[in-house]
């Protein structure tokens, strides 16, 4: 992945997360989806679901999937 490191992310993608989750609370870690559109040429978008944690298809499915339906509609 050496050639890769730090590189940009060239597929489309988007980033979703809970605001309760350990990696989004890491520190530095809240700043992120304020950098994708840098990280990423062809971003689609990013969401922090509120008051939900780690496993954010579980906990909150109908906010995970009109997310991943914007996405694919971006496509």
């Amino acid at each position: 992945m050496r050639p890769w490191d730090l590189g940009p992310l060239w597929v489309p993608a988007g980033y979703i997360t809970g605001e309760l989750g350990p990696v989004y609370r890491w520190p530095g870690m809240a700043d992120l989806a304020d950098m994708l559109p840098t990280m990423i040429p062809k971003h689609l978008g990013a969401t922090v679901i509120p008051q939900c944690g780690h496993w954010t298809g579980e906990e909150c499915p109908d906010e995970v999937n009109d997310f991943l339906l914007g996405v694919l509609a971006a496509l």
